[in-house]
């Protein structure tokens, strides 16, 4: 079991690099802190909450992409709750891109729709 879940997270981490460097994240767009990764996982049937603050006017990017053993939907919403964008399709690699008019902090929504957990890696630029 060690080693599956060892497997799990060095095809996710090779995944999350071809990917950010795919999604050209750079130092100076979107979130304020900068490019940012998060390794985690989703409970079945539950949400995981992040807020993030991004920069208003500059491009903005968050990515998913989980274990394969469940769906993951991705949804941002703004300070007043108010989706911005999401990604819904039947999958656990997840993208979304908008444009802030103002900087704010946003939350990122990730829902995992499935019976059991799912890991998986967070990315905004």
């Amino acid at each position: 079991m060690k080693s599956r879940n060892l497997s799990k997270v060095c095809v996710l981490a090779i995944v999350a690099l071809v990917v950010v460097v795919a999604m050209g994240f750079q130092a100076n767009a979107g979130d304020v802190t900068g490019p940012n990764w998060h390794h985690d996982r989703v409970e079945a049937n539950t949400t995981d909450v992040y807020k993030v603050t991004f920069e208003g006017g500059v491009e903005a990017g968050v990515a998913i992409i989980g274990d394969g053993d469940t769906d993951l939907d991705l949804s941002i919403l703004d300070s007043n709750g108010n989706e911005v964008v999401s990604q819904t399709d039947l999958t656990d690699a997840c993208f979304v891109e908008w444009t802030p008019s103002r900087t704010a902090e946003y939350q990122i929504k990730i829902t995992n729709l499935g019976d059991v957990y799912n890991e998986y890696l967070l990315m905004s630029n």
